[in-house]
C-alpha cells in the first residue's frame, strides 16, 4: 500500500511550514518507516537502513539529516501510517460486497489472536487485506465471542454484516459447526452467505495423515539430509572465506 508525497504534505502541512527541506526529511522518514511495515520487516532493520543510507549517500542533506531507529518507527507506524492506510482501505470497501477470511493462532507471547482478512475487488485486481489482530481471551472463546471480534473489526472498517457474502475458515466446529458456530451467526445476517473451509488446513490435514502411515525413520532421513546439506554448505563456504 502506497503513501503518496502529496498525502502526506496535506496530512503534515499545519505542523511542516514551508521548509522543503523539512518536508523532504519527513518524506524519507514516513517512506522508510513504510518500506519496514509493506515488507514485514524486523524493526531493528531500520537501524541499519539508515545508517546505510547516509553512507551511501554522502552528498544528501535529507540523508544526513535523517534520524530514524526503532522506537521512532513503530511510533511512526502506529501513529502516523496506520491512520492513513486505514482510511484508504475504508474509502475502497466502502458500499462494496466482500469475503471474510479467519484464523486463530498463537503467538510468541502465548496470547491466541484471531487473523481477520477480507477479500474484494477494486477496479480489476482481487485484494486481500487484513482488518485486525484481535486477541481472543476468556470470554471470546466461543463462537458468539469470535463473532463479537468480527463484528467489531467490521463495525471499525464501517462493513455491514449484510455485505459479507463469502466465508472461509479452518473445518474446527467452533467456525464452521453447523449449530453455533461463527458461520451460523454470519448466515443470520447474509442467508445467501457461501462458506467453504479452507482448502489448505484441509491438504496439511491430509499430509499429517499420510505421513502418519510412513516409517518413523523416514522422516527422520529426511531431516538428517537437510542438516547434512546445511553442513556442507557451510563447511565450503567457510573453506572459501579462509582461501581469501
Amino acid at each position: 500500500m502506497k503513501v503518496k508525497k502529496i498525502e502526506v504534505d496535506l496530512m503534515l502541512k499545519h505542523n511542516l511550514g514551508k521548509d522543503q527541506e523539512h518536508i523532504d526529511v519527513v518524506c524519507a522518514n514516513l517512506s522508510s518507516a513504510l518500506l519496514v511495515a509493506e515488507h514485514n520487516l524486523s524493526f531493528n532493520v531500520i537501524d541499519h537502513i539508515t545508517k546505510i543510507n547516509q553512507v551511501n549517500f554522502k552528498d544528501s542533506k535529507v540523508a544526513e539529516s535523517l534520524q530514524l531507529g526503532r522506537t521512532k518507527c513503530t511510533m511512526i507506524i502506529q501513529n502516523v501510517l496506520a491512520d492513513v492506510i486505514t482510511n484508504h482501505l475504508k474509502q475502497q470497501i466502502k458500499d462494496k460486497k466482500v469475503s471474510v477470511l479467519l484464523d486463530e493462532a498463537t503467538d510468541a507471547s502465548n496470547k491466541k489472536l484471531l487473523c481477520i482478512l477480507i477479500k474484494f475487488i477494486h477496479g480489476n485486481e482481487i485484494k486481500t487485506q487484513v482488518l485486525g489482530l484481535k486477541e481472543v481471551d476468556c470470554d471470546h472463546g466461543t463462537a458468539k465471542g469470535l463473532y463479537a471480534l468480527l463484528k467489531q473489526s467490521l463495525t471499525e472498517f464501517n462493513i455491514e454484516a449484510k455485505n459479507v457474502v463469502g466465508y472461509c475458515a479452518d473445518n474446527a466446529s467452533v467456525m464452521m459447526g453447523s449449530k453455533e458456530s461463527v458461520k451460523q451467526y454470519l448466515l443470520t445476517s447474509n442467508p445467501h452467505l457461501i462458506s467453504n473451509g479452507c482448502i489448505c488446513h484441509t491438504i496439511h490435514l491430509v499430509a499429517v495423515s499420510a505421513a502418519a502411515c510412513l516409517p518413523e525413520r523416514l522422516e527422520n532421513l529426511l531431516q538428517n539430509i537437510s542438516t547434512f546439506h546445511k553442513a556442507l554448505n557451510a563447511s565450503q563456504y567457510l573453506k572459501h572465506f579462509k582461501n581469501t
